[in-house]
């Protein structure tokens, strides 16, 4: 038997209209409130703030925050950078070429942003003027497979928080007697004379400019850089190292950017980490 449905009013006791009114606040709490809450995951920044700051609304009634407008060169936010920020910290994406610019070149997306990076905007020394530095992330890879295979990896050259030049640079290829992972847990010696020859590689671009990485990031403050390796046929079963490192851009590009920049260009010749600044650590089976 079907029963028909009552054309009576519903009614809910004083309980259920509370608790309905509860829900309805919460969800308008969350709307105006959920940049701070959500943070990366609602694909909006989240506020940089000191821990002294009151707002109200988007009215800063007493501290500080970071501008939008340091922001504003950069690509949209992405929704899911936390989750690919993850898959690279834990070495799940194999080829960071394929990474958009849309995630690498968001602050965010490397690991001392939040433990320095936002520091370097909110506390800078007095009188301080960031005239050089960079680093890549990351430092190193590693890589097994056959004599006669090839393969890409990715890193990214990044401007140094706090740094207001333009800095140049072409990328050479090295093969480091010694070379030592920055974790530690690998470790290579090998004759350079020799090991240059079991292998062809390339970087793509070898020739390029890092822009500022405060007051305002320079769209070209971080560069993914890729490398491509081919292992020759005749390289013995083994362990070897490869390195990428900066020199000084020939002098024709220093002369082009220092008219540009002037006093705002800086050159990456000369820089020294005591070690390549990308390395790739390689086990041929």
């Amino acid at each position: 038997m079907i029963k028909k449905r009552s054309n009576r009013p519903r009614f809910y006791n004083k309980k259920g209209i509370f608790i309905i009114s509860l829900l309805i606040i919460l969800a308008v709490i969350t709307m105006f409130f959920g940049t701070n809450i959500s943070g990366a995951s609602s694909g909006t920044r989240s506020d940089y703030c000191d821990k002294n700051t009151l707002k109200i609304g988007s009215y800063l009634i007493q501290g500080k925050c970071i501008p939008k407008t340091v922001f504003s060169e950069l690509p949209p936010y992405p929704k899911n950078l936390n989750d690919i920020k993850l898959l690279v910290k834990f070495a799940k994406v194999r080829d960071l070429t394929t990474i958009g610019e849309g995630y690498y070149k968001q602050p965010e997306f490397y690991e001392n942003w939040d433990s320095s990076g936002i520091d370097s905007f909110l506390n800078p020394p007095g009188g301080y003027f960031g005239a050089f530095g960079f680093g890549t992330y990351p430092a190193d890879v590693i890589v097994k497979l056959k004599a006669g295979q090839s393969f890409k990896v990715g890193t990214f050259f990044k401007a140094s928080w706090g740094v207001q030049t333009y800095q140049g640079m072409q990328l050479i290829t090295v093969f480091p007697q010694h070379a030592e992972s920055v974790m530690g847990n690998v470790t290579i010696d090998q004759k350079p004379d020799k090991v240059k020859n079991y292998f062809e590689v390339s970087t793509t671009p070898n020739l390029f400019i890092l822009g500022p990485a405060f007051g305002t990031f320079n769209k070209d403050w971080v560069k993914l850089i890729a490398v491509d390796v081919k292992v020759k046929s005749d390289t013995p079963i083994g362990k070897y190292a490869i390195g990428i490192t900066p020199i000084e851009p020939p002098v024709e590009y220093e002369d082009k950017w220092l008219s540009q920049y002037g006093l705002n260009y800086k050159s990456a010749g000369g820089s020294d980490v005591g070690r390549p600044f990308f390395q790739i650590f390689i086990e041929v089976e």
